[in-house]
């Protein structure tokens, strides 16, 4: 009865839409077989699948976009797909979400034929408007209001994806799920080509270095090859004249453990934004570091610890840059990721970092940012991909510290601070300490 009632409203909504809107239907994690889907493609007013393939960092595997892929509507022409909800960032439902499912979900989703991608973050999604009493899903789906939803990682990174895939022509991009006229690739690994084999887009997910082979390319053609580094949207050339013998081309080992995507083309290509190859893992610091340079003052924006109470406002940022560990920086809801913005008022030379954690906590997973102008990233340091760099000192009182050397000029050095492994051990942070040299 209830689907009864969807299709009589879509019905009216189409007769009334004078505009001629594209329609579809917001579906559950259902497959394309599902008879509910199969019945939404008869309808005449139904004209793309709006997919939910679902939270709790459960990736979608490549069967089940393809079970849509296949998909024809009436005429038996193709009918489109949008991944319209899978893992929202730092949300609970089935799990918690957390910050890397959203962007792996993106780039799977579009490289097996999805139509774009809808992003979706915690506080705004949940129509949670404060910190202050029960708004919204506030303390079921979401653990933190709108404004901190704001700025997060992840919604950076779908819009770099948006970018790539316009550069990259996904008008001409063909998915190729599992098939081995293509590639060798397993399920975290993901192609997409043109079909007259001049640019193949990979993505690895995979959490080593292995990649595997590109297949059904053109060996009369030279191609050119980058690296595209999905937390930054910047590339890394990765060779050029480049053939493909009989149509086979071994890619390279990942940068890092990482996430990254791999283009090879044999298209024109515009100037691109670019970085250098990641830096190999460091060793763990042994002492906390004392960096050249002069310890920095910087202007500091946390919405995570932004907290309205009964008297007002309470944000704990002061407390990371006061000299006192014994005043912390504690943000509202420490399972979600955290963004610690240092604006050093003008761009300078960054030479290192000692990050020494509130009493209790303990939370390994660090990156550190670089911007010269607030938007453009670069990717300093990363605990994840890079070496921990963590240790344990009496002289804090027990504390843990992380201490990394950086280089590079920048204005801006973000802190990202990621989810404990429990989610109930404290997050907070007693002192940052940020060293930078004027010239």
């Amino acid at each position: 009865p209830q689907f009864s009632s969807w299709v009589r409203t879509a019905g009216i909504t189409r007769a009334g839409d004078g505009y001629g809107h594209p329609q579809s239907a917001h579906m559950f994690t259902i497959q394309a077989d599902d008879p509910y889907a199969q019945a939404l493609n008869g309808m005449d007013w139904h004209e793309f699948y709006t997919l939910q393939n679902g939270h709790g960092t459960y990736i979608s595997p490549k069967s089940a976009y393809k079970g849509y892929w296949d998909v024809k509507g009436p005429g038996g022409r193709p009918k489109p797909f949008v991944e319209s909800e899978a893992n929202y960032e730092d949300i609970y439902c089935g799990g918690f979400n957390g910050y890397d499912a959203s962007r792996i979900s993106a780039w799977k989703a579009v490289l097996c034929g999805s139509c774009g991608f809808t992003y979706g973050v915690t506080g705004i999604w949940a129509n949670c408007w404060s910190t202050i009493g029960d708004t919204g899903w506030m303390g079921s789906f979401s653990t933190e209001p709108w404004y901190m939803g704001l700025g997060k990682p992840g919604s950076f990174e779908v819009g770099y994806m948006a970018s790539f895939m316009k550069d990259a022509g996904f008008d001409r991009l063909v998915p190729r799920f599992d098939d081995r006229a293509y590639s060798d690739f397993d399920e975290e690994k993901v192609l997409a080509s043109s079909e007259d084999g001049s640019t193949a887009v990979a993505y690895f997910y995979n959490n080593d270095l292995s990649t595997g082979g590109l297949r059904g390319l053109d060996p009369g053609l030279r191609y050119r090859a980058f690296w595209f580094d999905p937390l930054t949207g910047k590339y890394i050339p990765a060779g050029s004249n480049l053939r493909a013998k009989d149509g086979v081309y071994s890619v390279p080992d990942k940068p890092n453990a990482g996430d990254w995507v791999f283009l090879l083309t044999s298209r024109s290509v515009r100037a691109k934004p670019t970085e250098a190859m990641p830096d190999e893992p460091g060793e763990p610091a042994a002492a906390p570091a004392s960096f050249p340079g002069r310890l920095q003052k910087p202007v500091l924006t946390s919405l995570g610890s932004a907290i309205y109470g009964k008297e007002g406002l309470l944000n704990t940022d002061r407390a990371l840059t006061d000299g006192d560990i014994q005043t912390e920086w504690i943000p509202f809801a420490p399972e979600s990721t955290q963004t610690i913005i240092c604006d050093m008022r003008e761009k300078k030379a960054v030479t290192g970092i000692n990050i020494i954690f509130g009493k209790g906590s303990f939370d390994p997973h660090i990156r550190i940012m670089g911007s010269e102008d607030g938007r453009s990233q670069t990717v300093l340091a990363d605990t994840r991909t890079g070496g921990k760099s963590i240790f344990h000192r009496d002289e804090y009182e027990g504390r843990y510290v992380y201490s990394r050397s950086l280089r590079g000029k920048y204005r801006y050095v973000t802190v990202l601070v990621f989810r404990s492994a429990d989610k109930d051990t404290p997050k907070t942070i007693a002192e940052l300490e940020l060293y930078a040299a004027d010239r």
